[in-house]
């Protein structure tokens, strides 16, 4: 059970230990706005207790939240990791930045709401901070649409045990932040979110190969050929409608469907409207190319 550390008082986060014992310490749940009762006894660890009602879920992940963006706010301190050099391309390497500008709870053409955004003359970033829920694919086609750089720093490991120095530690050191979105991989985020995730297991001489695939039938197994960007089954048939790289590496989970999106150039997606997906294989996506709409596969 989490026992609640910090509580509001007078709209600011506060310590357990920075305030009076009992109700007198006036303060209420981050997640619930209830009035909390502070339990500041010589036997167990000082905590915050809802007075009157059962205790709420999720105080903590709520203060973890604020105190997330408090920091990022003042410090406008960030770091980013580098963007992706290929859809394969998932890269830590990085640096912490410093921004001009911070804004709390922001919003982007009424659509994105940014956890905090960060301004530097005309660069833009949205910070997003993870402590209960990630950024789901809804948002990233947002993201995508309106072209906003984004990162989402992962902070519900320590949900249980921190404070404002392990925090902002975990901002700047970004040992758990993730690029979600840069416009400089626009083409890249695109082939991610667009492709498809394919279990890839080995036979008995090493050969990789993989179970699902929209195009085998039922129980069919698909083999990858190394080195060539088709694929070969028991039938001995080529299909060429995997590809993802010149050269098939078997740690690779990620490959395009040539089959469901034809020769579809990537570079001239200018919004993504809504993917649906069963099994991690793509059954369908609609888009706007070229100012058209378009559509591949069956929407059931």
């Amino acid at each position: 059970m989490q026992l609640l550390q910090y509580g509001l008082k007078d709209g600011c986060l506060v310590h357990i230990d920075t305030v009076s014992n009992g109700l007198s310490c006036g303060c209420t749940c981050p997640s619930c706005g209830g009035k909390l009762e502070a339990h500041q006894g010589e036997k167990n660890r000082h905590h915050f207790k809802h007075y009157n009602v059962t205790d709420c879920e999720h105080g903590s992940e709520s203060a973890l939240h604020i105190m997330a963006k408090s920091i990022i706010a003042n410090t406008k301190t960030v770091y980013i990791p580098n963007a992706p050099s290929n859809i394969y391309d998932k890269k830590t390497n990085g640096k912490c930045y410093k921004f001009e500008s911070a804004y709390i709870e922001k919003s982007i053409a009424s659509e994105i709401r940014c956890d905090v955004l960060l301004e530097s003359g005309n660069i833009i970033l949205n910070v997003e901070i993870k402590v209960t829920h990630e950024v789901d694919f809804s948002k990233k086609w947002k993201l995508y649409n309106h072209n906003l750089r984004t990162i989402e720093i992962d902070l519900s490991y320590m949900v249980n045990d921190f404070n404002e120095s392990t925090v902002r530690n975990a901002i700047e050191r970004g040992t758990k932040t993730q690029l979600i979105y840069s416009p400089k991989a626009k083409e890249i985020y695109a082939k991610w979110w667009l492709g498809e995730w394919k279990e890839i297991f080995h036979d008995r001489t090493g050969h990789p190969y993989v179970k699902k695939c929209r195009y085998a039938k039922p129980g069919e197994i698909t083999y990858f050929i190394a080195g060539d960007v088709y694929r070969r089954d028991y039938s001995a048939r080529d299909c060429h409608e995997c590809y993802g790289c010149s050269e098939f590496d078997s740690n690779q989970k990620y490959l395009l469907c040539r089959g469901l999106y034809g020769n579809l150039n990537y570079e001239a997606i200018e919004q993504i409207i809504e993917v649906k997906r069963k099994n991690n294989i793509v059954q369908y996506a609609e888009l706007i190319i070229n100012g058209e709409k378009k559509t591949f596969g069956i929407k059931s």
